[in-house]
């Protein structure tokens, strides 16, 4: 699949998820990598984004 299939896929997940926020549990954040060919640099800084908003916020954050 290529790239611009599976992104277009997570686009439609969230618009669909946003449709039923009051029966979800939570909350969702999307992270987008801009810079997936050099060495990951993009979710690495991401990362460090989604600690501090897990400290600050309180969120309890699963990766799948």
């Amino acid at each position: 699949m290529r790239h611009e299939e599976w992104s277009g896929s997570f686009l439609v997940l969230l618009k669909e998820l946003s449709n039923h926020v009051d029966e979800l549990k939570g909350n969702i954040l999307l992270s987008i990598n801009p810079v997936e060919e050099n060495m990951h640099t993009g979710i690495i800084e991401g990362l460090k984004e989604l600690n501090y908003l897990k400290e600050k916020e309180g969120f309890n954050r699963h990766v799948f």
